[in-house]
């Protein structure tokens, strides 16, 4: 079978957003608090999170990712190694910041003030990694708990760009999950709840950057009725989008961003929230 052109990605361009793990009131923030429903938010609009952009990127160092185990290896008489096992798997992704600034500051030397730099362990951090085709194609890996960030210290010089390379470690969270996952053409699971008694709502999808809106949505729509209305956005390629549900809930699954507005419904609203 010969090969695809098409499914060769060339990412032009790349951005590392990092969030701090802690709140003011020191309290941990939690991935559900932060993440963006699905690859059509940007980070900076995702309601009550706190992004923030490392800056410019060096292109050619990229991503660099490593993945280890320790192994042991088992042996039979005769036979030489017949098994391997493979435990502890560590997982680390870098990237190289040119800009410094108060991000980039604060993921070098976290613990500093206004007059010193002062020693800290590496930064405790949510770390988003995104890379973007010029055809429009995003792909992002959202750390699930905060990384550890580790700075390889920086060299000025007349000569060479200023830049830092940066080394992250990468933790699983509770069922062994690493990464969210955000790409393009991805689907994403939202949950509607419609109430009230009378009227109408509205709901929008956003793929690829474009949103189309389905109106006049009854207050008592059924699932199936609502399915056929998303399916017809012309936005929406055929076949992609699944609906359950009853009694104003419902578990709505389509290939980008859902949103819904409410303000024709008599006596209710309707919320989405990201499953």
């Amino acid at each position: 079978m010969a090969g695809q052109p098409l499914n060769v990605d060339i990412w032009d361009n790349a951005d590392v957003w990092i969030h701090r793990a802690t709140k003011e009131d020191g309290t941990p923030w939690t991935l559900a608090e932060i993440k963006p429903s699905s690859v059509e938010q940007a980070f900076e609009d995702v309601s009550g999170a706190e992004w923030e952009l490392v800056g410019l990127l060096n292109g050619e160092d990229g991503f660099p990712e490593t993945v280890e185990f320790d192994e042991s290896s088992y042996n039979a008489w005769g036979y030489g190694e017949i098994k391997k096992s493979y435990r502890n798997r560590r997982l680390e992704r870098k990237f190289s910041a040119l800009e410094r600034n108060a991000v980039t500051e604060y993921l070098e030397s976290p613990g500093d003030t206004v007059d010193y730099v002062i020693d800290a362990k590496p930064a405790d951090v949510f770390i988003g990694f995104e890379v973007r085709t010029d055809d429009g194609k995003v792909k992002r890996r959202i750390t699930t708990v905060p990384a550890k960030v580790k700075s390889g210290g920086r060299t000025d010089n007349e000569q060479d760009m200023a830049s830092v390379e940066y080394t992250c470690s990468i933790f699983p969270d509770s069922q062994k999950r690493r990464f969210l996952k955000q790409e393009t053409g991805q689907v994403y699971t939202f949950t509607l709840t419609v109430t009230g008694t009378a009227g109408t709502f509205t709901a929008t999808v956003t793929v690829g950057g474009v949103g189309q809106t389905a109106t006049g949505l009854a207050y008592n729509i059924v699932a199936s009725a609502l399915k056929t209305a998303i399916e017809a956005l012309s936005n929406v390629p055929a076949d992609s989008v699944t609906v359950t549900g009853t009694g104003g809930v419902f578990t709505v699954i389509v290939p980008g961003t859902l949103t819904a507005n409410g303000a024709g419904l008599t006596g209710g609203t309707a919320v989405v929230v990201p499953a």
